[in-house]
């Protein structure tokens, strides 16, 4: 509600409950007087009735509307019976609604079908109700109005989760036959895609480490191609075709996680090159664990505020902070003659190495992708052909995100031999859940997309596809 229109929705709301509140004060004014006291006068009293059935009429109608559509079909002659608006406004107009009466019949309608949780709720909503009745006072009547109308918004979205949550089975299964018959009347470039898989299939292919992934050679240039991008660090926004236009979101949200996976990785690489200033190397169990100091990193920096953010401006901006924490947590392995510059020389790395075109920058995400790629491509081996339930049951983790979020990945080893490399090369930690989380979810993408658009789009060409893949992509195919 920041952006100008969601302001400009708040300032006309705030005019329709003053106006409602002048509305219901002329109402309050036509009852308690006598038509007799302006026999006298100029007063137009026809006109002052008509003034005065603008809003109300129209409030109590909605209401009606919103008790019929979210409530069951057994109570609705109920709920017609008592919100009959044509005589509602002649009671008004004589002054012998009870206002009051109305509220407590809401409050036991409401409480048998909300969650007990809204009692308080409703209780507040049948006490403002009753009191702007007893000291017809308009402001209090429609204070107890707005609180109604936030009870059965609540109640609007209690259904709604109820039934997505018993429908979700359904929904779920039904994703990619969803999908192809929606993008079916869709435009889309095909052209574009089949180009931009077709580069990056002659890219995969002088990579030795994909020539016994036994997947299709155009499914394999996918998984590459995707994690590829993500993992480039050019430019703030990275390029997909159109036909990845409704996983943009998603895409972003895991090219944040992994690089910020990559900043985190050079910290760790800075970190273990101060350890190499003791004059003794401190043993395993006396040092900071990998996943507490990162911890401790991601905490420092924040989260995103923004989907399509650039990470690396999130850990440029707090290098001291990074800086500072580094060289505490390495402080009481150093001996004192490092100590005038430490820190000075641990920001100057932090700010040589975490721009994202610096060469130990680029290292560490070719470091990154080479480690995350084959078990990526096992994990969609794996489940190519399973149905989006089997999907969904397999890939999204089952942990809460709180429990993941804290426990960031851990990376034993350095760039290219330097650090506490082993063999040269990065290694990953196979107990690390957020690793193991981004990987899950760049799987569930890669098959799902997969899974929409081959018949679509990548094998629109009649290639040949190995195995069970040809028979999914011709399921698929057939089912719309």
């Amino acid at each position: 509600m920041d952006c100008s229109t969601g302001r400009e929705k708040i300032g006309l709301a705030k005019q329709y409950w003053k106006a409602l509140i002048a509305e219901l004060e002329l109402c309050l004014l036509l009852a308690n007087e006598s038509s007799l006291s302006f026999a006298e006068t100029s007063f137009d009293l026809s006109r002052a009735i008509q003034e005065s059935q603008r809003r109300v009429p129209l409030m109590f109608k909605t209401l009606k509307d919103i008790l019929r559509s979210i409530l069951p079909e057994v109570d609705h002659a109920q709920i017609d019976d008592v919100l009959d608006v044509p005589i509602i406004m002649q009671q008004t107009q004589r002054g012998n609604f009870d206002l009051a009466c109305l509220s407590r019949w809401l409050s036991k309608l409401l409480k048998t079908h909300c969650a007990p949780m809204r009692d308080k709720w409703v209780d507040k909503m049948v006490m403002l109700m009753g009191d702007g009745a007893e000291t017809a006072c308009a402001q209090s009547i429609v204070d107890g109005f707005r609180e109604l109308l936030g009870i059965l918004e609540a109640m609007k979205l209690d259904v709604a989760n109820h039934q997505v949550r018993h429908l979700r089975t359904i929904f779920v299964e039904d994703t990619i036959r969803f999908e192809q018959r929606y993008h079916q009347g869709q435009f889309f470039d095909v052209k574009d895609a089949q180009q931009w898989l077709a580069r990056n299939i002659l890219q995969q292919k002088a990579l030795p480490s994909l020539r016994e992934v036994r997947l299709p050679e155009k499914l394999t240039a996918l998984v590459y191609a995707i994690l590829q991008t993500l993992l480039s660090s050019a430019a703030s926004r990275v390029y997909f075709p159109h036909i990845f236009s409704l996983d943009l979101d998603r895409l972003a949200s895991l090219r944040a996680g992994l690089l910020d996976q990559v900043h985190l990785n050079i910290c760790l690489f800075i970190y273990k090159d101060l350890l190499k200033l003791s004059r003794a190397f401190p043993s395993s169990s006396s040092l900071t664990s990998e996943s507490a100091l990162q911890q401790a990193l991601l905490i420092i920096i924040g989260p995103t505020k923004a989907t399509h953010e650039n990470p690396s401006r999130r850990w440029l901006a707090h290098i001291p902070n990074l800086a500072v924490h580094l060289v505490r947590a390495a402080f009481p392995f150093l001996s004192s003659s490092c100590a005038p510059t430490l820190l000075e020389t641990t920001e100057y790395n932090l700010a040589a190495s975490l721009q994202p075109s610096s060469p130990i920058f680029q290292r560490a995400a070719t470091a990154l992708f080479h480690a995350l790629l084959p078990p990526l491509l096992a994990d969609v081996a794996a489940h190519v052909d399973s149905s989006p339930l089997v999907l969904s049951n397999t890939f999204v983790p089952t942990l809460p995100p709180s429990t993941l979020a804290p426990t960031p990945s851990s990376i034993s080893a350095g760039l290219e031999g330097r650090g506490m490399a082993t063999g040269g090369q990065w290694r990953l930690d196979e107990g690390d859940k957020r690793l193991q989380v981004l990987r899950w979810r760049l799987a569930h993408v890669a098959v799902l997309h997969w899974q929409v658009w081959a018949p679509l789009v990548y094998l629109v060409d009649g290639d040949a596809v190995n195995g069970e893949v040809e028979k999914g992509g011709a399921r698929n195919g057939a089912e719309n």
